[in-house]
């Protein structure tokens, strides 16, 4: 059993504690649903059921201008806030120093096309900067320019394109307002504006997941 050294209900945490209440609730259900006939689980499932229709409201799909009003308020926040935040980082370190680095080192290499014709072939030799989870498509499309103000830029630029990706898909689902208000809230995420303001490939592995 697990015991924490911050004890709150006697020798448990109240995360343990609440691990071993939902363990035991769903023993107790499993065991029940083991036990019961087969008529009283029927009428279970259908008793589960009539109470989730209460739950299931039509989606209001709003109207154009209200989505085009979220769209273009989303945009604005993104750009603002964006651009403080590509403001702030001032100087490359640490994994942005390794994002240019790599960068470069295939630019020397002879670029995108020498890159692809080593991998291709097998001749292409890991080095020190390989290391770690850095997206080689980012650092292969860093190398077109690998410094820092237009490595800045290009996740700006990917953060942007991402917006409105998922614009697209969550208004298409759900309609102009519900999208609206997805777009506003993933342009002010403090995380998703952090990922977009620095050199790093997260903002790339965000939109190919969007994207597949």
């Amino acid at each position: 059993r697990h015991r924490s050294s911050q004890a709150v209900l006697g020798p448990y945490s109240i995360p343990a504690a609440a691990a071993l209440v939902l363990a035991a609730v769903e023993s107790a259900a499993a065991l029940t649903t083991a036990v019961l006939p087969q008529r009283y689980l029927n009428r279970l499932a259908e008793w589960l059921q009539e109470g989730m229709q209460s739950f299931r409201m039509p989606i209001h799909h709003g109207n154009c201008r209200d989505g085009v009003f979220l769209l273009s308020l989303a945009v604005a926040s993104y750009v603002v806030i964006g651009f403080r935040f590509h403001q702030l980082n001032a100087a490359p370190r640490d994994d942005q120093l390794d994002y240019l680095n790599k960068a470069a080192e295939i630019r020397r290499m002879g670029g995108l096309t020498e890159l692809a014709r080593q991998l291709c072939n097998g001749s292409y030799e890991v080095s020190e900067l390989d290391a770690g989870n850095r997206p080689p498509l980012y650092t292969a499309l860093l190398s077109l320019r690998p410094d820092f103000a237009t490595a800045k830029c290009f996740s700006l630029a990917l953060g942007i394109f991402t917006l409105g990706i998922f614009s697209w898909g969550a208004i298409r689902r759900f309609g102009w307002t519900i999208g609206g208000v997805a777009a506003v809230l993933l342009a002010t995420n403090s995380v998703f504006q952090q990922s977009a303001g620095i050199v790093a490939g997260e903002m790339l592995l965000v939109l190919w997941t969007l994207l597949a």
